[in-house]
């Protein structure tokens, strides 16, 4: 019985380990400190024309997805709080980040914080981010659905580590071409884990694929000019009148 009570003991440190050592070890992060009030939206808004909240509201899905009409020409800067606001009110109600803030750096760079929502980790499960990774002989059989398992409890662990642990990125965004532009991410954190230069360059890719998959002249985008200097985001050019989701 005292054999079978220590068994249980160690099994139960082992399960708090595995729970509750990773979390501490990614920690809750740290934001950029930018805050910013409903005066600072209002004031986005004007600057880019933007009639409502409702219209605000184009969270990163809708865009990836999204219907572009019209076009509108624009020559404005945005401050930190400005840009902080819009960002976060797009994103409040259906976008896959949240607690957005984004503070402009001397030298054309900028810094950013977030959060993952639920449906940026339910975005991770269901698209089978971790059943697709390339195991080299795995096949569904009796003998590896265990493995398959493990990947899908891996895929729900690991989003789970990362929900309410803010995102920090580093980096620049400079104009390429008429519709596009470079991206270039120098520091990447998860909580306090720092991501190591390959993850960064995989991840400034994506990001510049995303962005220049958007910004296309069919979609009423074109930048004249596009900056940051000054601690504001200056941006001369079109941008689409309206977006609506497919």
């Amino acid at each position: 019985m005292k054999k079978l009570l220590v068994v249980v003991i160690v099994l139960a440190v082992i399960a708090a380990a595995i729970i509750y050592v990773p979390r501490y070890i990614v920690g809750s992060g740290n934001n950029v400190g930018v805050k910013f009030t409903d005066a600072d939206l209002k004031s986005a808004m004007d600057k880019l024309s933007i009639k409502d909240t409702t219209a605000g509201n184009i969270d990163l899905f809708s865009l990836s997805q999204g219907k572009f009409t019209g076009k509108k020409s624009v020559d404005t800067s945005l401050t930190d709080q400005e840009f902080s606001a819009l960002a976060s009110n797009s994103n409040e109600k259906n976008g896959p980040i949240k607690d957005v803030e984004v503070k402009f750096l001397s030298g054309g760079q900028a810094e950013t914080s977030f959060k993952f929502t639920d449906k940026a980790l339910d975005f991770i499960k269901t698209n089978d981010v971790f059943k697709t990774l390339n195991i080299p002989g795995l096949a569904v059989s009796p003998l590896n659905r265990s493995l398959i398992a493990l990947k899908d409890f891996l895929g729900s662990y690991i989003s789970s580590l990362t929900n309410n642990a803010s995102v920090y990125a580093k980096g620049s965004v400079v104009k390429d071409s008429k519709n596009s532009v470079i991206v270039r991410i120098d520091s990447l954190k998860i909580g306090q884990i720092t991501m190591s230069a390959g993850i960064c360059r995989k991840v400034e890719q994506g990001v510049k694929d995303f962005v220049n998959a958007i910004i296309t002249a069919n979609n009423g985008f074109s930048i004249d000019e596009i900056r940051v200097e000054d601690g504001k985001f200056f941006y001369k050019g079109t941008l689409p009148d309206e977006v609506t989701p497919k």
